[in-house]
């Protein structure tokens, strides 16, 4: 039985299996954006503004890791 889920699956067994199903997820969003006249960068600008120019400003400062704390 595996570990983590309690089904009868060995962990390689269900490892595969949720490698599969984000493997399905990729393959049926791919194209979503073709209908719309927005991008995904724009997309998020609107949704979270300025994140892209906080993001790029740490990496300039150095942060190999855009998300780690300051020191």
């Amino acid at each position: 039985m595996g570990r983590r889920t309690q089904n009868p699956l060995t962990d390689a067994q269900n490892d595969a299996v949720q490698q599969e199903s984000r493997s399905a997820a990729l393959d049926a969003s791919f194209g979503a954006w073709k209908d719309r006249e927005q991008d995904g960068a724009n997309y998020v600008e609107r949704m979270r503004p300025g994140l892209g120019h906080r993001l790029e400003a740490r990496l300039l400062d150095g942060l190999t890791n855009p998300y780690q704390q300051d020191p």
